[in-house]
């Protein structure tokens, strides 16, 4: 278990480091939060770039309705092509959309 969680984080370390406007560059804007299903969706943005970040922050799956055409999650590296995305517990989504 320990392994998994690390590799999770070191994971997300690399992913920061490869896109620094999901550090502290950037601009950080709210598009949705939704307290039925405890879901949050924000972007991070500066003139070059554009990332939309889904986290769920419920102990259940949640989905999530969209346009995710040929959209890679940066975290798993799963391209996503279609309308909804399931999000597990806990779990986050991150899309290169510029």
């Amino acid at each position: 278990m320990k392994s998994k969680i690390f590799k999770y984080f070191k994971n997300l370390i690399q992913v920061r480091q490869q896109h620094p406007v999901l550090g502290s560059y950037g601009t950080f804007a709210f598009v949705s939060i939704d307290v039925k299903t405890n879901v949050v969706v924000y972007k991070k943005y500066d003139e070059n770039n554009e990332y939309i970040i889904y986290m769920n922050n419920s102990e259940k799956v949640n989905s999530v309705k969209g346009s995710f055409k040929n959209q890679i999650d940066l975290i798993s590296n799963v391209k996503e092509d279609g309308t909804e995305i399931s999000l597990e517990p806990f779990g986050i989504k991150i899309f290169k959309t510029k």
